[in-house]
């Protein structure tokens, strides 16, 4: 999936979503962490990359990746985010309504630059020994 952003304007972050029509149960089978491919482009600009569940509840985790540079490299990178990243927020992750993959920063947004990333293979489960 290709993923654009520009920040430069308001809202000052950019995401995409998907929404389910009944709640995924995403711990099935000891699932622990939530898994993604990503790449970015050299000529990006740097943006940190997030994940955000929603619950049922409305209540919403965010998991931002460490490196903002990571948006600029060319090579498809894993990200892996344990479930206990997102449970600590209070999520439900067996009651999973939303799940956002955006770039910037949803809860303090600030001007920001642009460019596109690409998004394959958005997981659950548990990681390989």
């Amino acid at each position: 999936m290709p993923l654009a952003y520009d920040n430069a304007a308001p809202p000052f972050y950019s995401e995409a979503s998907r929404t389910w029509a009944g709640a995924q149960d995403w711990t099935v089978g000891g699932a622990d962490s939530l898994r993604l491919f990503f790449q970015g482009q050299a000529d990006n600009a740097p943006e940190t990359l997030y994940v955000a569940v929603e619950d049922r509840a409305g209540n919403v985790a965010v998991a931002t990746h460490a490196d903002p540079q990571a948006v600029l490299t060319t090579d498809w990178q894993e990200w892996v985010v344990p479930f206990a990243d997102l449970t600590a927020a209070g999520v439900n992750l067996a009651d999973v309504t939303t799940v956002y993959l955006g770039l910037g920063d949803r809860d303090n947004p600030a001007s920001g630059g642009t460019g596109q990333i690409y998004v394959d293979d958005i997981e659950f489960g548990k990681p390989l020994p």
